[in-house]
């Protein structure tokens, strides 16, 4: 991979966004008003320039995840080559956005770096990211299937538990990601794991209506008897939702 200097990158996603803004028809003076040139991703690569990263590197960063995956990947890329290590770049909190946001390559770039796949604790991370989750449960919640394929292959932790005690396939079933929940199973996740208080996968399923994650569930060996820490079942969250 040849070296990219900041102001390559700024050029080339300018450049980019400008091509689409053509093909869409609309007109370049009114790009020029947009966010990227007001404090957007260049002004990120700006200010990052040789310089390490602060305790506020997560706000500052935010701009990049509002981006394209091609665009996060080459900024991500512009500021390691200016030798920012991606444990100064707060590299959990990184991997948590890019997780959330769908971002497989930067994923794929901030492990290659080093980023701990299933870390969830990191200094200088907000209270937002100490709280247990970590990238697999991001993805998992947005339902992002090359992300949360990518991350297994890296040897995520299928069974990691956040604050809640809630893992990966509790989210899925809890916003209905049918695709994401059968791909958890096949990769070996509890099908009757509980949470804290006591909620399994197909409690979220039942009380959200997630009508095609309850029957893949129940065919994958679900428990609809089991109760939860105020001794509800499945069928009792499915009424609720009657």
């Amino acid at each position: 991979m040849s070296e990219l200097s900041l102001g390559d990158v700024v050029d080339r996603m300018l450049k980019r966004r400008e091509q689409w803004l053509k093909e869409e028809g609309m007109k370049i003076r009114d790009y020029e008003n947009s966010r990227l040139f007001h404090g957007g991703v260049k002004h990120v690569l700006k200010h990052f320039k040789n310089q390490h990263m602060s305790s506020d590197t997560e706000e500052r960063l935010k701009p990049i995840w509002h981006e394209s995956d091609l665009e996060a990947t080459d900024a991500i890329t512009a500021l390691i080559h200016q030798g920012v290590d991606v444990k100064e770049l707060n590299g959990v909190a990184a991997l948590h956005y890019a997780a959330h946001n769908g971002h497989t390559n930067v994923v794929s770039l901030l492990l290659e770096r080093g980023t701990d796949v299933d870390k969830c604790q990191y200094q200088g991370c907000s209270s937002h990211f100490d709280n247990g989750w970590t990238a697999l449960h991001y993805a998992a919640r947005d339902g992002s299937m090359d992300v949360i394929s990518l991350l297994l292959e890296c040897g995520a932790d299928i069974a990691a538990k956040n604050e809640n005690g809630k893992t990966a396939l509790h989210y899925a079933a809890e916003n209905g990601h049918t695709e994401v929940i059968s791909w958890l199973l096949e990769q070996g996740a509890d099908v009757g794991g509980k949470n804290y208080r006591d909620k399994t996968a197909l409690h979220y399923a039942a009380r959200n209506g997630n009508t095609d994650g309850i029957s893949l569930l129940l065919e994958r060996g679900a428990d609809m008897d089991a109760l939860d820490f105020v001794r509800l079942d499945s069928i009792r969250y499915m009424k609720l939702q009657l």
